[in-house]
């Protein structure tokens, strides 16, 4: 039962649709004790203009979002197909990224959001966040 031992080692959170995020908004602040990485992605279903324009992976030092920070981003330029449905991005930061950008700006991060930014408020964008717990390769050799 591969997809037991996945959903064991990760956890995954939905953003519901439509979501209006023409403001650029996190819809969820994600606890991040006990994971080693967080990754976050989207896809546009329906546009009306441009589409997804701004990806953010941020973090936060509570699940209120208190010193919200940008630790990675997708500008409209390197999502894929960014104007066209079927749109999409990908960001992805380890625990000890995300602490060292906390500790150097005097934070102690403990939860992390996707903040998505549209061209228009009719346009729809899935998401998804995934925590993950890692898994470590050590034992594996190329053919295993």
């Amino acid at each position: 039962m591969e997809s037991q031992g996945f959903l064991a080692e990760n956890k995954l959170s939905w953003e519901p649709l439509p979501v209006d995020v023409t403001g650029g908004v996190v819809r969820e602040w994600i606890a991040m004790a006990g994971y080693d990485e967080a990754i976050v992605a989207s896809l546009t279903s329906a546009l009306t203009g441009a589409g997804l324009t701004e990806m953010l992976l941020q973090a936060a030092e509570d699940a209120s979002g208190a010193n919200a920070t940008t630790i990675k981003t997708l500008s409209a330029a390197d999502i894929i197909l960014a104007a066209a449905v079927g749109g999409k991005g990908v960001l992805s930061a380890t625990a000890a990224e995300i602490a060292s950008i906390g500790e150097a700006a005097g934070y102690r991060f403990t939860h992390v959001g996707l903040k998505l930014t549209c061209a228009n408020a009719a346009d729809v964008v899935g998401s998804i966040t995934i925590l993950s717990k890692g898994r470590k390769y050590a034992d594996q050799t190329a053919s295993s």
